[in-house]
């Protein structure tokens, strides 16, 4: 399954790249300059299972009574497990090249992203399987699973360095989406039957060595000024954007699942991680049982977008500074982010950033970012749970790295 491999492809990974929102270099100053701009990010955890049960997924292991009664413990209504990665390269030129009072960008994107939000009971069922509902019900659902990944070119102009706004072209290697709107599973007192009932739709495209579909977004990003005369660059500022806003357009392969009805089996159960895939995935009967006949046809539907805000800090402001930010991913399950900190620039190449971070796939995680600019040359690291890097205990792990370079 797609969507096993890209999560386990990412927990693989001894340092992944952590988003980006607020190591971005480019508001290291406000000088406007033409520069080529490199991002890397990504990241990875769980609100339930901590690296150490996450892993798992990946290099095998038994799920014994002490690890599954932890997870069991850190379950609520809805639980998120996933990741993201991406690579950007962005030339940007805000000199009013192109009209009297307008710069333009253009930008090549490698990006990808796997998760699923899932009820307590269906973590329960898989873990602990039946036996706990006999004589009651699971509710499954809600549940969403998503995985995608995509290659992107956009070009846009950028108004006084305030105004950003453009268009991208996306070509999508990868597209699984599926979604439970309601689902139950009844055990019978005797301990004879199932009966499960579902309704939801699972989409998922077909890859034989072409794209699986093409998408068109419109990007936009505006710059307020927060106090002071609006014409002031070196006010504070609010940094306001939506990404992907649009459509995709997928090949004649792209198979589509309706469950809306009821079934009945055997139940089922598993201890060990390292034989979840043929235990379950692999099982012919319940594949059978549970998935309808899919329908193969092109499909339109509103490709992952992200709404998004933050505040850098003010260039020529005081050493330590409040910072702040919100980002919102649609049709990427998983929680939306939001960060608040303080910015310390003991001078003018420096700044350090310490922030608490929640949201994406795991909860609390304590930040940190450095960032320096060495002439022409900026650099930004930043980790978005730096916790993850020291004990298997954390719930996430993230590392990212920002670049530019002024181009005179």
């Amino acid at each position: 399954m797609k969507l096993v491999t890209l999560i386990l492809f990412l927990l693989s990974l001894n340092l992944l790249f952590a988003q980006n929102l607020h190591n971005d270099v480019k508001y290291f100053d406000d000088e406007k300059v033409a520069s080529v701009q490199f991002n890397s990010f990504g990241h990875y955890g769980s609100t339930v299972m901590d690296l150490h049960t996450s892993r798992m997924f990946y290099q095998g292991g038994f799920f014994d009574e002490n690890l599954k009664k932890e997870s069991l413990n850190r379950l609520s209504d809805l639980n998120y497990f996933g990741g993201e990665y991406g690579f950007q390269m962005t030339y940007s030129n805000p000199l009013s090249t192109l009209f009297d009072d307008a710069g333009f960008y253009a930008t090549y994107e490698l990006a990808g992203s796997a998760g699923i939000s899932f009820s307590d009971d269906l973590f329960k069922l898989i873990f602990q399987g039946n036996s706990g509902f006999v004589g009651d019900t699971a509710n499954m659902g809600p549940m969403e699973i998503s995985s995608f990944s995509y290659k992107k070119f956009g070009f846009g102009l950028n108004q006084d360095d305030r105004i950003k706004m453009g268009v991208g072209l996306m070509s999508f290697d990868s597209w699984q989406r599926a979604s439970l709107k309601t689902g139950y599973m009844a055990v019978d007192d005797n301990i004879d039957s199932l009966t499960v009932g579902l309704d939801g739709r699972f989409r998922n495209g077909l890859n034989n060595g072409n794209p699986v579909g093409y998408g068109f977004g419109f990007d936009f990003e505006v710059i307020f000024p927060l106090g002071g005369k609006n014409d002031t660059l070196d006010q504070t500022k609010l940094v306001a954007g939506i990404k992907n806003l649009g459509l995709f357009f997928s090949n004649k392969g792209m198979t589509t699942y309706d469950l809306d009805t009821n079934y009945s089996f055997s139940g089922f159960n598993i201890s060990s991680i390292s034989d979840f895939q043929s235990s379950i995935i692999g099982t012919e009967a319940l594949q059978d049982s549970l998935v309808p006949q899919g329908v193969e046809d092109r499909i339109v539907d509103l490709m992952p977008f992200e709404l998004y805000f933050y505040s850098p800090s003010r260039p020529d402001g005081k050493k330590l500074q409040l910072v702040y930010g919100f980002r919102y991913r649609y049709g990427a399950a998983a929680m939306p982010q939001v960060y608040l900190g303080g910015d310390w620039r003991p001078n003018a190449k420096t700044i350090f950033s310490n922030y608490i971070h929640f949201g994406g796939y795991a909860m609390i995680q304590w930040g940190m970012s450095l960032k320096k600019s060495m002439g022409r040359f900026k650099i930004g690291l930043s980790s978005n749970n730096l916790h993850g890097f020291f004990t298997k205990e954390a719930y996430s792990q993230s590392l990212g790295l920002t670049m530019s370079y002024v181009i005179k």
